[in-house]
Formats: structure tokens, sequence, C-alpha cells
């Protein structure tokens, strides 16, 4: 990596580092759990990807092979489903 790649690499690396610390801090004030909610939230994810899995192996595909809108209205069907 080019030293400028290098370096806006590692301020994308430090904000993101700060904008999940602030995250954290909200979820405390509110008396959240961070790490319940983001293993909920994980799980949600699988959920709904599986989900997608599997209706496109009822037709026969995988997710490379799905068009980008056919991934999306699954996506959107799974969240009603899951």
């Amino acid at each position: 990596m080019d030293k400028n790649r290098e370096e806006n690499h590692d301020r994308m690396e430090e904000e993101l580092g700060d904008l999940m610390f602030s995250v954290i801090n909200v979820a405390r004030k509110l008396k959240v759990d961070p790490d319940t909610a983001l293993r909920n939230a994980n799980r949600k994810f699988e959920n709904r990807f599986a989900f997608i899995e599997s209706e496109l192996a009822k037709k026969g595909l995988t997710p490379a092979e799905a068009g980008l809108m056919q991934m999306e209205e699954l996506w959107e069907k799974s969240k009603k489903s899951v």
C-alpha cells in the first residue's frame, strides 16, 4: 500500500473506532448491553441471509449467481418472514 493510501486507511480506521466507541456509550446510557445488542443483530442478519440462501437454492441458485435486484427482493421478503 502506498503512503497516502496507508494514511487514509489509518484515518478511516481511527474514525470508525471513534464511531463505535460513541455508539457503545449511547447504548450504555440507554441501559442496553452493547454485546447483547450486537449478538442479536448478528443473529438477525444470519437468519435473514440463511432465508435468502434457502430461497435461492429452491431455484437452483447460489448468492454469487443471483442478481442484485433478486437479492434485494429476497432481503426485503426475509425481513417480513424471519
